[in-house]
């Protein structure tokens, strides 16, 4: 299977009981995600793997 390819731009950047997290738009489609990673590069992964479930 072949992933799609997005390109998110970080809204927000913040901690939340102990976890980082972000929320990442969708630059073509502005759909907002929110995700928990260590990182920005992780948090665009997971976002990817979401919008993929969700607009299969």
């Amino acid at each position: 299977m072949v992933m799609q390819k997005y390109e998110f731009e970080v809204i927000e950047e913040y901690f939340l009981n102990g976890e980082h997290r972000f929320r990442l738009k969708e630059k073509n489609s502005n759909i907002i995600v929110n995700v928990s990673a260590e990182n920005v590069d992780e948090a665009a992964e997971k976002a990817s793997k979401m919008l993929s479930n969700l607009l299969k």
